[in-house]
């Protein structure tokens, strides 16, 4: 059977959690437990199909094959009872740097949700900070994105960049509560083409989609997904063909639990709340990882925003989940 599905995908890393690796399946022709290859290619993306009166068409099961007979099986993910959906936005930081004389590339990628109930107090908070970035630039600041509040050019040359970076600090402190969903994810690889940051890139940012649908999926959540747009407000083609192959993979169907799982939307950067929250956890992670590596002072560090869920590539290419309070630099990076 050949594939009809001509769209362009990006298959995810190999990656499977451990709550996945020991699942397995008795054979209906040779009555042997295999267990189940998670990375067996789908012949189509696994997408919900509109309903003709309402509601979706999900997909519930997923081919696999008989490690013992090669027999080929069909097998259903279980039912996870999704009770309500969150909003996540999700933003990036890079850095370039040399080590040894090799070049080297980080990337990280955040996503960001804030429980209703709190939604209004955060953005109460977040907008005061807003309104003292727009007075201290005389007007030049008047969004919380952080590249913007650390470059030079667009602040009065007398104001002290401490004024600046405790504009950061305090907006740590703001989303630094339990009602603040954090997902940070990093990793760090030589490079010498252009392709090699893209391999990174588009590794963290599916790891961090599949992850974070696990996560909530069994929680009793539906994540709802936002990512940024491109130049000329266009939609981010990359991610959405990551997001695609990752329909091709049997976690993604166990992990959504025979419910719908939204198109991801894109919007403007730092165009929602969860967007700022986003770009401040992707901003403070990358610049704590280069001050540190660089041996400089970090005066602003990942631990401000609170407990969150980090997870990055280690040296030996192995994605080391945790949760906590700043992000494990050692553990992950040995720095």
């Amino acid at each position: 059977m050949a594939k009809t599905d001509k769209r362009p995908f990006r298959r995810p890393p190999p990656l499977v959690s451990g709550s996945l690796d020991n699942i397995r399946f008795d054979c209906i022709l040779c009555r042997q437990s295999s267990r189940v290859n998670w990375y067996w290619p789908q012949w189509f993306p696994k997408e919900s199909i509109p309903s003709n009166h309402r509601g979706y068409w999900v997909p519930i099961d997923f081919q696999n094959q008989c490690e013992h007979c090669q027999f080929p099986v069909r097998i259903t993910a279980p039912l996870r009872d999704v009770k309500y959906r969150l909003n996540f936005h999700g933003d990036e930081a890079e850095r370039h740097f040399r080590k040894n004389e090799e070049r080297y590339y980080y990337y990280c990628y955040a996503l960001a949700a804030i429980s209703p109930n709190k939604r209004s107090k955060i953005l109460e908070e977040i907008t005061l900070l807003e309104q003292r970035a727009t007075q201290m630039s005389k007007g030049r600041v008047s969004t919380l994105h952080a590249k913007d509040i650390m470059t030079d050019k667009l602040w009065p040359h007398d104001l002290p960049k401490s004024l600046r970076v405790k504009l950061i600090r305090d907006a740590c402190k703001v989303i630094a509560v339990k009602e603040v969903s954090k997902f940070v994810f990093a990793g760090a690889a030589r490079w010498s083409l252009v392709a090699d940051q893209r391999r990174v890139r588009d590794e963290l940012f599916s790891a961090s989609f599949l992850y974070v649908l696990g996560f909530c999926t069994a929680q009793g959540i539906m994540p709802h997904f936002t990512f940024d747009l491109v130049k000329n407000n266009q939609k981010n083609g990359w991610a959405e063909e990551c997001i695609r192959g990752i329909r091709y993979q049997p976690s993604f169907v166990w992990y959504s639990g025979r419910n719908h799982v939204p198109e991801p939307e894109f919007a403007k950067g730092a165009s929602t709340l969860e967007g700022k929250v986003a770009d401040i956890l992707a901003y403070v992670t990358a610049r704590e990882f280069d001050k540190t590596q660089s041996g400089d002072f970090v005066d602003v560090d990942s631990s401000l925003f609170g407990k969150a869920h980090f997870a990055g590539f280690d040296g030996n290419g192995d994605l080391q989940y945790g949760s906590g309070k700043g992000f494990p630099l050692r553990r992950v990076f040995g720095i």
